[in-house]
């Protein structure tokens, strides 16, 4: 539980930022003010990014208690973390797109450390 709720923070304080950075290379749209385009730009990344931190923290250890530490179960903690990229704008092939793309990544990632002796 504190892996999950310190991911998600950590997801939460990352997505601020580049919410923050993001909004400074878009305008808002004819009257809106620049500050409130700012919040919420910041908001939506912030609350994705902590839900994807969380999703895949909480999944991997879930798993890891479960069937025991394996790069499975990294790859497939990355796959339920990407998809939620999709469900947001409801679209099943974003969704499938974000498993794919987020497994394949922490899947090579923890590959890599388990082949370098760090598991």
């Amino acid at each position: 539980m504190e892996r999950g709720l310190n991911f998600t923070a950590a997801g939460a304080v990352s997505g601020g930022l580049v919410g923050l950075m993001t909004s400074g290379y878009f305008k808002p749209v004819a009257g809106e003010a620049s500050l409130a385009y700012v919040a919420k730009a910041s908001g939506g990344h912030a609350a994705l990014f902590a839900g994807m931190a969380g999703i895949f923290a909480v999944s991997e250890t879930f798993l890891d208690q479960t069937r025991g530490h394996s790069p499975v179960n990294s790859a497939i903690a990355g796959c339920a973390a990407g998809a939620l990229i999709g469900a947001k704008a409801g679209d099943p092939t974003r969704m499938a797109f974000g498993c794919g793309l987020f497994g394949a990544v922490q899947a090579f990632g923890a590959l890599a450390q388990w082949g370098s002796g760090g598991h």
